[in-house]
């Protein structure tokens, strides 16, 4: 009688622990979507959505991130960024001041470039329409120095949410 208790015991608690662990891993696989505005909350005025997204041409993407690397190198990155950019003034200010005068940014490579935006404007009234592509670029970069007398190499990886403007 002693041995069948023990076994019971041992089997209901296992079945017990069992049963906590189902439920816990249930309700990690819970599939609960994140709210989020539609399509067309962001647009701006005048914006229609695309019905298909075609992804940008990997020549834009590239100069675009070229343009940003350049500007960044030049002290000029206030004029490529957009005037939506926020606190773009701050960005600047920290730049001149925490990264030193003759330091330089080189792209290393490009690991990828997806749209996740894109929308038509203008057509109407003798405008010209346009495709607007909002463009989300993981980029390999590398800052390089020598002041201080040594050379100091910093790679890092970036993502660059770079617009895209192109004529239909």
């Amino acid at each position: 009688m002693n041995t069948f208790r023990v076994t019971f015991v041992v089997v209901t608690l296992s079945q017990f622990f069992a049963l906590l662990y189902w439920q816990a891993t249930a309700e990690l696989r819970q599939i609960r979507p994140i709210a989020a505005p539609g399509i067309h909350h962001s647009l701006p005025t005048g914006g229609r959505p695309m019905e298909r997204i075609v992804p940008a041409p990997r020549k834009l993407v590239t100069q675009a991130v070229n343009d940003i690397v350049e500007a960044w190198n030049n002290r000029t990155l206030h004029e490529v960024l957009d005037q939506d950019f926020y606190d773009k003034d701050r960005l600047q200010a920290t730049i001149d001041v925490r990264v030193p005068r003759h330091a330089m940014i080189r792209t290393l490579s490009i690991r990828d470039a997806q749209t996740v935006q894109q929308y038509l404007t203008g057509g109407s009234d003798g405008e010209p329409l346009q495709r607007i592509s909002i463009v989300s670029v993981t980029v390999n970069t590398q800052i390089e120095s020598d002041e201080g007398g040594s050379f100091v190499r910093l790679p890092g990886v970036n993502e660059f949410l770079i617009k895209i403007t192109e004529e239909e």
